[in-house]
């Protein structure tokens, strides 16, 4: 839970890893069952059916990602993918990051998977049928967990998966073949997981292990600029009680209420989006982060102690202009039902009145 307030009055910005962010399909849909372009994907995992169910992107580039419906979960994925010679077998590995939507306690790494698929097997037009892999942490051998589907279209997926439990759909000597091609390229997450710890070990701040401050990350240049984008139309900020809001990105949510639309950010901000990024400070996983939030407090105004929705996990930034801040951190309290709107404040809930602030 975390509370904020500016001392004279401004904006904070609150950057958080994206929910959706699409991928352009190449014209012409689907050429073949190892095509580039956008797949209707389900997954099954332990005879758990659609344990991971959304779109998959493949494109020319070898590059992959994963995007979860948002219905029962909440999920996206980056990885690669791949065709063996000679009319072989493909593969695709994905590292995702994925939980219920109304979850409050989520994962703070992804799950890497791969599928093994043949392009050619005797299914329907336009569909992909193959096998899916847990890869355990560690660089242990692959579990066969289950199977996937994939079509041109939703409507086109097979209701349940066609067989029972996780037994092959793909030959051993292809499914080698395919998986010796992956383990020979370098993995789209090569970079030391720990590395961003120790680069912000010095801004450690408190007795909280995984919050840092730092302190005048960008310049006054910078700064003007954010400030006249977030005040170049009025018309933007939405009054609240305790504070104005506005959003950027990824801000308006979807239909089903848990997750936000697929929408790319202004330039400047995605300039502040790819800085993050090289920085490390959000999982590759989660790239690219598309939402921004802006709040701005009026003197003697601040935001009520809170914990953020599950769209907003596990990590977000907090760029803080025009005016010194304060923010007192509060320890998370209670279960999904504490997440509830609180309208006196404005705020979601998860704290607990009485506790006191962890720093």
């Amino acid at each position: 839970a975390a509370q904020g307030r500016d001392a004279i009055g401004r904006a904070a910005w609150q950057i958080d890893p994206p929910h959706r962010r699409g991928l352009v399909t190449p014209a012409g849909g689907m050429a073949s069952q190892a095509s580039p372009g956008e797949w209707a994907f389900r997954a099954s995992v332990l005879g758990c059916e659609g344990a991971m169910s959304g779109h998959l992107y493949l494109d020319d580039r070898g590059r992959a990602a994963y995007i979860a419906d948002g219905v029962q979960v909440v999920g996206r994925g980056v990885g690669r993918w791949l065709r063996t010679g000679n009319g072989g077998a493909a593969a695709v590995e994905l590292d995702i990051f994925q939980y219920a939507a109304a979850a409050v306690n989520v994962p703070e790494a992804p799950h890497r998977f791969r599928g093994v698929w043949e392009p050619h097997p005797t299914t329907a037009c336009g569909m992909m049928q193959g096998d899916w892999y847990f890869c355990p942490e560690g660089g242990g051998e692959p579990r066969l967990v289950g199977g996937f589907d994939a079509a041109a279209a939703e409507p086109d997926l097979p209701a349940a998966s066609a067989f029972d439990g996780p037994s092959p759909r793909v030959p051993a000597s292809a499914r080698d073949a395919a998986m010796a091609a992956l383990d020979a390229q370098p993995g789209p997450r090569t970079a030391d997981p720990a590395a961003p710890e120790q680069r912000l070990a010095p801004f450690l701040v408190g007795d909280v292990p995984s919050v840092y401050y730092i302190p005048d990350w960008i310049e006054a240049s910078q700064e003007a600029e954010f400030l006249e984008i977030a005040d170049g139309d009025m018309s933007q900020w939405e009054a609240m009680s305790t504070r104005s809001t506005q959003e950027w990105g990824a801000g308006d949510r979807c239909d089903c209420g848990r997750g936000l639309r697929r929408e790319p950010l202004p330039p400047t901000l995605q300039r502040t989006a790819q800085a993050l990024h090289h920085l490390g400070i959000f999982d590759g996983a989660l790239f690219p982060m598309n939402s921004v939030r802006i709040n701005a407090y009026r003197p003697g105004q601040g935001i009520y102690p809170h914990c953020d929705g599950p769209v907003y996990y596990p990590k977000i930034a907090i760029l803080s202009m025009g005016s010194p801040c304060i923010m007192h951190l509060y320890p998370k309290a209670g279960n999904e039902d504490t997440l509830k709107w609180d309208a006196q404040h404005d705020v979601p809930g998860g704290h607990k009145v009485g506790d006191k602030p962890l720093c």
